[in-house]
């Protein structure tokens, strides 16, 4: 719709080495510092945080032959894995808050595993696509929640 485009106050993505949830919390810092002041700032603000996994392995095991049993095994694996993904990088911003001696609001964050349904690149063609499609994206919106002046319907 455009909308969101128009909404979005902060967008990053946070990325991990392969079937891990563990990341360089120190690379995000400044990340996760405009997010706290974001939400700070705009206390309406939602937070979205999606966490997905490389579609490498399910695309390689399908080519194979693999049964559907075992297809739907790996994506529901892969679905786990990028939800607690999402999770992972959640308990990472709130840790860091409470480092700060702030609180955030768990109430304004929507936690989502992808899984593989939206790889950044599928296939990957390289090491590096591969690597960017096993990540979590954060983005900071905000959405008007009422009229400021009113009108009748």
């Amino acid at each position: 719709t455009g909308q969101l485009d128009a909404n979005t106050k902060i967008d990053f993505q946070v990325y991990f080495d392969p079937d891990t949830t563990s990341f360089p919390i120190d690379l995000y810092a400044d990340d996760f510092e405009e997010i706290i002041r974001l939400a700070a700032t705009y206390s309406g603000a939602i937070i979205t945080v999606e966490g997905h996994a490389d579609p490498l392995y399910y695309l390689k095991q399908e080519k194979a032959g693999v049964s559907d049993r075992e297809l739907k095994a790996i994506r529901t694996s892969a679905m786990n894995l990028s939800m607690d993904r999402a999770l992972s990088v959640v308990n990472a911003l709130e840790g860091y808050a409470k480092g700060e001696a702030i609180s955030i609001n768990r109430a304004q964050f929507t936690v989502d595993g992808i899984g593989i349904t939206d790889p950044a690149f599928n296939p990957p063609k390289n090491a590096e696509e591969w690597r960017q499609n096993m990540r979590v994206k954060f983005r900071v919106l905000t959405t008007q929640a009422e009229a400021t002046e009113f009108s009748p319907l």
